[in-house]
């Protein structure tokens, strides 16, 4: 028994002492797992999660630049900023986005729409970026949030700045407006990528039109960066580093205030149309209005839906730049286009062709302005009296071709503008190849004719129709129209102040300047035939223009009529009498136009106005551009009575 005992508890404790082994070999394998996993992590990839480690403590909040200020030549502020507090939300730092929003309301004005309209938005967008709730917070509810900051994950508090025009509409279609930058997947405005700075601020605005699109990235700045520390709670407890925002360029444009505000109420009863005042020797602009317009201060504040769809529906359209957008049949002005290229053709001043008040051509007539016609009349007569029926008979003896050739050399078919102007239409210079392709048709001798006096399927904006006149004027020496102001400014104002012997012996009419590659020829005899006839226009009792001249000693201006048909006058219509403009609809009535410069002896200054269905160009047009010519030469502290 007792060995049997004996033998029993040698037994039991070999079994204890197998399991031992097992449970500590368990044990070492165990640890030796764990250690090499622990060697993993703080050895291998030590660093790894020291950077994930910091990025829960430490965080990047973004600072807004400031835009560049945009001012006029003389430093007059057009576009500037001030200072807002913004509160935005990161959607990634909070969990219950929604509940965060629904907290905010109890301080700021968030109905029920607005928060759906804000989580609806966030769902679109990636979750790192700020979603802008409120702009322009009161210092009261600034308090009251960031005192419960700390209850609302992902909430930020930051400042920022707000693009204010303190002249409200007067620079609408220059200046333009900015807006919220297209974040959506493959959004035009992203430049530079989900990943960018920019792209990240809580309301990035970006320019939509005008001057504040073209110059965007000058005007943007850079963002700065402000490193902090947070707590568990998400709190801020200190910052860290911190690096500056710097702000955009700042922009001078060629424009004048004085100018400007003049012009604007000259054109203050206009429904639609446009007017530019340029100084042809530098190209520079020094007036643009475009009718209608709008405050581009509406678009400072966040626009609804339903007020966009408003506004981009009104017709005429407000958002439409009339002078740089629209292209419109120049009417009588492109006689100018005509007259130069006869000459250029070798076709006499002194030729005569008869005008008894119409043409036939084919089986259709075309007829003059003036119905018993005009009788025979010399090329600067013709342009005096905007003849159409001699206008008819040069394109007929000219040709197409030759024509569209000079139209080309002044400016139409292609952008005057330099690479920072506005946006341009480039209008249209017809050819017989076009109208095959566009129309599956023939170009007859009629289409040449009615071309001739700028209807028909020619077309051009009016900055071509202004460059035009101060390529005619000053020789061919105009260079692109501009906006942002050069530094050479001042040496191009010296160039343009010198006499006309000087202007000659300096190669403005000479040969061609090397360094201007928008130097075209024109011959300085077939410019002084042109400044002659443009005189007569106003100034000649026989002129269409006559009775708005200047009667002030000293003070002139000249310049060429024109009116644009926007519809076809029937023969019926005809027998019976054609219609009067003030009897037709609006949008039937013809365009009024009228090109101009003053003064006389050395133009300073080009006038280009146009008058949508404004009728006849002496009751529309031409008053416009006279006081603005008037205005320049005697300068705007003078009462005269006009």
């Amino acid at each position: 028994m007792r060995g049997h005992g004996r033998e029993g508890g040698g037994g039991g404790g070999e079994g204890v002492n197998r399991r031992n082994l097992l449970v500590m070999g368990g044990y070492g394998v165990m640890l030796t797992l764990l250690g090499g996993r622990l060697y993993w992590l703080q050895i291998k990839e030590g660093d790894k999660y020291k950077r994930l480690g910091e990025r829960n403590r430490i965080g990047i909040r973004l600072l807004s630049p400031e835009r560049g200020l945009v001012t006029d030549r003389l430093g007059r502020e057009l576009a500037l900023n001030y200072p807002v507090v913004r509160i935005s939300v990161i959607p990634r730092e909070a969990p219950d986005l929604e509940g965060v929003l629904r907290s905010l309301s109890d301080y700021l004005v968030l109905g029920s729409d607005r928060i759906g309209a804000l989580l609806e938005k966030a769902r679109g967008r990636p979750s790192f970026l700020p979603l802008l709730i409120a702009d322009k917070v009161s210092w009261e509810e600034v308090a009251q949030i960031a005192v419960r900051v700390h209850e609302m994950p992902g909430v930020q508090i930051e400042g920022g700045f707000r693009r204010d025009y303190p002249y409200g509409s007067l620079f609408a279609h220059v200046l333009g407006y900015t807006g919220h930058m297209d974040l959506s997947r493959g959004g035009e405005e992203r430049r530079g990528g989900e990943e960018s700075l920019y792209a990240r601020l809580p309301s990035p605005r970006v320019g939509k039109s005008g001057m504040e699109r073209v110059l965007d990235s000058s005007l943007r700045g850079q963002v700065g960066i402000r490193q902090v520390e947070s707590n568990a709670l998400g709190r801020v407890v200190r910052e860290i580093g911190r690096e500056e925002s710097k702000t955009g360029e700042k922009v001078r444009l060629t424009l004048d205030v004085d100018l400007q505000r003049f012009l604007h109420f000259q054109m203050r009863k206009v429904r639609a149309g446009g007017a530019m005042l340029i100084d042809p020797w530098t190209g520079s602009v020094r007036a643009m209005v475009s009718k209608p317009d709008f405050d581009p201060n509406i678009f400072s504040r966040d626009l609804s839906v339903s007020e966009w769809e408003d506004f981009r529906r009104r017709r005429p359209s407000p958002l439409l730049n009339r002078v740089t957008g629209q292209s419109y049949a120049p009417g009588s002005l492109f006689k100018l286009v005509m007259m130069l290229s006869a000459m250029e053709a070798g076709i006499p001043v002194g030729r005569r062709y008869l005008c008894e008040g119409s043409i036939e051509v084919g089986q259709d007539r075309l007829h003059c302005w003036k119905k018993g016609g005009h009788g025979r009349l010399n090329m600067e007569e013709a342009l005096r009296s905007s003849c159409d029926v001699w206008f008819y008979r040069v394109m007929e003896d000219l040709g197409l071709e030759r024509a569209m050739e000079t139209a080309r050399k002044l400016g139409f078919g292609e952008k005057v503008g330099d690479d920072h102007f506005l946006f341009e239409r480039t209008g249209l210079l017809p050819s017989r190849a076009w109208k095959e392709e566009r129309f599956g048709s023939s170009w007859t001798l009629g289409d040449s004719l009615v071309v001739g006096i700028g209807q028909g399927y020619v077309s051009g904006t009016l900055a071509q129709m202004g460059m035009m006149m101060s390529r005619l004027l000053t020789g061919g020496v105009t260079r692109s129209l501009r906006l942002l102001e050069a530094d050479s400014e001042a040496v191009q104002r010296e160039q343009s102040e010198l006499s006309g012997d000087e202007l000659y012996r300096s190669g403005y009419f000479g040969g061609k300047r090397e360094e201007d590659e928008s130097y075209v020829s024109i011959d300085p005899l077939h410019r002084r035939v042109i400044l002659r006839a443009t005189d007569q226009v106003v100034n000649d009792k026989r002129g269409t223009a006559y009775r708005l001249r200047l009667r002030y000693p000293g003070l002139s201006f000249a310049g060429k009529t024109g009116t644009s048909q926007v519809r076809r006058i029937s023969a019926a219509e005809r027998e019976e009498g054609v219609k009067k403009n003030e009897d037709l609809p609006w949008r039937l009535r013809d365009h009024s136009l009228f090109a101009g410069y003053a003064p006389l002896d050395l133009p300073r200054y080009v006038m280009v106005v146009l008058i949508e269905h404004g009728g006849s160009s002496t009751r529309a047009a031409v008053p416009i551009a006279r006081e603005m010519l008037l205005r320049t030469q005697i300068g705007f502290d003078q009462g005269i009575d006009t």
